[in-house]
């Protein structure tokens, strides 16, 4: 009898290490790749935090889409040979946002995310929070995001944004300031300006954005106020329009708080990027 059953433990054992069950931690991005043809598949996936998620067919997004754990790192991309869109659904609540990283890493590749120029409010293609970042990678495109009554159409972020060669924003539109993408970073006391939200352009598009306020509205492709750091590495800032200051790029280095009025670390490095036949009508 005893034989028996240490035989059954030994059998037991074996098919175990032959079978190996992979464990990870709760909110842990998983290594897999994982395939999605819908939008309840991509939800899930995301929810999930599936760190390469392949689409293969377009999809209508009918809802926001959340990322808000801190070891997050997802890359969204179309399948081998295809550049697919995620569109924004028609009857999509005004106010909901696409994509809302509030912690983690979210990456766009080789992916178009459609607007359809249907925002209002608070309709973001993707808001970035102060602990979150965010890449457009090569091949992905953000267009015809449209915001009626805010900032920053493509990209509102309060984090780490990063566009890199073969990307691009196009024909984007908000209300406030900057057309494509807002950058800001509050600084209620002096103790603030340690921290940063920054915007990295090592290469890409950003072209036929604006601003559209009949008060004048600063930035037509890219606005930054408060404790920001821009660095236009590469790429091309063209055929923006601002009804306010800064066709193509406005940075704001003041913020006002209920205190008072800080003048922020600001900084706005050039190098490698062209920028050019962009308007503004005030200067």
């Amino acid at each position: 009898m005893k034989k028996k059953i240490i035989s059954l433990i030994l059998v037991l054992v074996l098919v175990l290490s032959l079978n190996p069950v992979n464990v990870w931690a709760e909110g842990e991005t998983t290594g897999e790749t994982t395939e999605v043809a819908t939008f309840d598949e991509l939800k899930q996936a995301i929810a999930d935090n599936k760190s390469d998620i392949v689409v293969t067919a377009d999809i209508e997004l009918t809802e926001e889409l959340k990322i808000s754990t801190s070891s997050a790192d997802i890359t969204v991309r179309s399948k081998d040979g295809s550049v697919l869109t995620l569109t924004k659904a028609e009857g999509t609540s005004s106010s909901e946002v696409l994509f809302y990283v509030t912690k983690g890493k979210l990456t766009f590749k080789n992916i178009t995310i459609d607007g359809k120029n249907t925002g209002t409010s608070f309709s973001h293609a993707v808001t970035v929070g102060r602990d979150a970042s965010f890449t457009l990678d090569s091949g992905a495109t953000i267009q015809n995001c449209a915001v009626s009554s805010y900032s920053g159409a493509a990209i509102y972020s309060s984090g780490e944004v990063i566009m890199n060669e073969g990307s691009a924003i196009l024909n984007c539109t908000c209300k406030n300031s900057g057309g494509a993408i807002w950058m800001g970073r509050s600084a209620m006391f002096e103790s603030d300006l340690k921290y940063f939200a920054t915007f990295t352009m090592n290469g890409g598009t950003i072209s036929g954005c604006s601003t559209t306020s009949v008060y004048g509205s600063n930035g037509g492709a890219v606005c930054a106020s408060g404790n920001v750091k821009i660095n236009l590495l590469g790429g091309t800032i063209e055929n923006n329009s601002a009804t306010g200051k800064g066709g193509g790029i406005y940075v704001e280095p003041y913020v006002k708080s209920t205190y008072a009025t800080i003048k922020t670390d600001a900084a706005l490095t050039i190098k490698n990027c062209a920028i050019k036949n962009n308007t503004a009508q005030k200067s």
